[in-house]
């Protein structure tokens, strides 16, 4: 667990390496296609988009360890679950903590 993600085809190629957090990676969510969204024990969200983004964006850094998220239905809101026990929920759109 180093940090990085690995994207494969269908076929068991290894297509990208997406390197950018300082710890493993606990959790990936799609946002649309090509643009993912990765939690981290570093504490940190990343943006990839599959195309043009090889260390991914920063969104948010919410300085606990995180262990997983999930996308509320329509998208605007991801709650992330952070190892001190809280469960934060950020707009989607600001990147913002909401409650």
């Amino acid at each position: 667990a180093d940090g990085s993600l690995r994207v494969w085809s269908p076929r068991g190629e290894s297509l990208a390496v997406l390197e950018g957090h300082d710890a493993p990676v606990t959790g990936l969510l799609e946002l649309e296609e090509g643009t993912l969204l990765s939690c981290s024990r570093d504490g940190t969200l990343r943006r990839w988009s599959l195309a043009d983004a090889p260390r991914g964006e920063r969104v948010a850094a919410l300085g606990e360890p995180l262990l997983g998220m999930v996308a509320a239905r329509d998208g605007q809101q991801i709650v992330v679950g952070a190892e001190a026990g809280a469960l934060l929920v950020l707009d989607a759109r600001r990147w913002t903590v909401t409650q």
